[in-house]
């Protein structure tokens, strides 16, 4: 049994919207993501950094 939920790759693929190949290059793209632990740039740490100066118009 597999829960539905679990992923946007599989509800859109259960509704029909995306057909095999797409579920393929998702699945994979996922994989990738999920290695390199899924946070992106989110990953920059820009605590503590008080040398930057914004200046508005």
């Amino acid at each position: 049994m597999m829960n539905i939920r679990e992923s946007v790759i599989t509800t859109l693929a259960a509704r029909g919207v995306l057909d095999a190949a797409q579920v393929a290059a998702a699945t994979h793209f996922r994989a990738l993501w999920e290695s390199m632990g899924g946070k992106g740039a989110s990953a920059i740490d820009w605590r503590g950094r008080g040398r930057f100066k914004f200046r508005f118009a």
